[in-house]
């Protein structure tokens, strides 16, 4: 017997490196599945329905040079209930700017509709350039710490931190550098699962 899964949105920016997008995805996507042997994957346990969304439909070029195509584009999902912010590659204020605003937009009214928000390494610019960490808590890469200071002074980061909580109700969640999405990745799995399963 199937169960309603939760709708997870992993949200895909030119700027973002195709290796939190993928171990993200593979992730959520098996959270609960259940392997029977010769007769496959039963994913009638699945806890998550997840999707690569970006701006408009078709290819996307990341800035590593890898192409993927998003499943689906922000004016097909009115609804989720988690957004999931990769890494982004930011040098700059410059870049951040460059951020395509019609995702922050759509990041923010998502978060205003009920999703809860989690950013991997350099996702928590994305969420502090949308405007959703003011008077807030973050964490993010450590070598992306003077930046984030320089951009964003009234978000109290922490660097030292793997994961920190934001938001009403701990709606926001960053995590730190590197392999940290792992751990954010198993938050999401153990909140809407268990740690049973």
């Amino acid at each position: 017997m199937s169960r309603e899964r939760t709708l997870v949105s992993i949200i895909v920016f030119p700027e973002c490196d195709p290796s939190i997008i993928y171990g993200v995805f593979d992730t959520l996507w098996f959270a609960g599945a259940k392997w029977e042997g010769g007769k496959g994957l039963n994913r009638d346990q699945a806890l998550f329905d997840v999707q690569l969304v970006s701006a408009e439909p078709g290819p996307l070029q990341l800035c590593t040079g890898v192409t993927i195509v998003p499943q689906a584009t922000i004016a097909d999902i009115a609804r989720t209930d988690v957004v999931f912010v990769p890494n982004v590659m930011i040098y700059s204020g410059e870049d951040l700017r460059a951020l395509d605003r019609r995702l922050l937009d759509w990041i923010a009214r998502m978060h205003a509709k009920g999703a809860h928000l989690y950013a991997a390494c350099g996702g928590s610019f994305v969420l502090a350039e949308a405007g959703l960490l003011n008077g807030q808590q973050a964490t993010t890469h450590l070598g992306y710490a003077p930046l984030f200071r320089q951009e964003y002074p009234n978000v109290e980061l922490h660097e030292d931190r793997i994961l920190v909580q934001a938001g009403r109700g701990h709606s926001i969640l960053c995590c730190g550098g590197a392999s940290s999405w792992q751990d954010l990745a198993l938050l999401v799995i153990a909140k809407y699962g268990s740690t049973q399963r």
